[in-house]
């Protein structure tokens, strides 16, 4: 369970880390809980693991699918981003036999059977090819997670993303958007697609933290 995966965080990283973020301690619970989160926390803070954790912990404990494609979705606005959070995704992941892909270029798309995969990690672009080709099925997906989505609603991803939403159908799905800087607009956008979001501000806005050098 989530004891499981915090012992095997702690073990990856030197020096160990042995408490949560305060973006942790507060996203964690609401999405193993099940709540749809708009979560505005600055760099460095954590973010990519408070999603992370309780992502894994739902493929691990539940086999829900309504489709036979995968069953969790990470969407990022760059392709180093997507790299970053995969490679974060494994080293967690350990031994669990959660299977994930990156899908990072058209010949991955090409040679990729989405069916064989629980976790997909990508960015907007790539991930509406996929859809428009019509070779990627979202209707299983019970996980979705937008992180940086101020850069993805801003920087002209926003009909791919809409795309995206489009595709996912499940009736049990749990989203959650993730933003360093949380404008009001990317906000906006966000509840016209969340069920009723529990709104996490860690911080002030538009900050990092002080243990980030810019």
């Amino acid at each position: 369970g989530v004891a499981t995966l915090v012992e095997a965080l702690q073990q990856s990283r030197s020096p160990p880390l042995d408490t949560p973020t305060p973006v942790q301690r507060q996203a964690i619970p609401s999405l193993l809980e099940g709540r749809d989160l708009i979560v505005g926390a600055p760099t460095g803070s954590g973010k990519t693991l408070a999603y992370l954790v309780p992502l894994l912990e739902h493929l691990t404990s539940s086999s829900d699918r309504g489709g036979g494609g995968p069953r969790a979705l990470v969407v990022l606005p760059t392709t180093p981003l997507a790299q970053q959070v995969h490679r974060e995704l494994r080293r967690l992941a350990g031994r669990r036999r959660v299977r994930s892909l990156l899908l990072t270029s058209k010949a991955t798309e090409k040679a990729g059977n989405f069916e064989s995969f629980d976790v997909l990690v990508a960015a907007p672009l790539r991930l509406a090819h996929a859809l428009e080709a019509g070779t990627l099925d979202l209707s299983g997906v019970t996980r979705l997670v937008l992180d940086e989505a101020d850069k993805a609603f801003e920087e002209g991803f926003l009909p791919q993303v809409d795309a995206v939403l489009r595709g996912l159908t499940h009736p049990r799905l749990v989203s959650a958007l993730f933003s360093a800087t949380l404008p009001e607009r990317v906000e906006e956008l966000a509840r016209n697609f969340l069920k009723d979001p529990l709104r996490l501000l860690v911080g002030e806005r538009d900050q990092a933290t002080s243990t980030v050098a810019q």
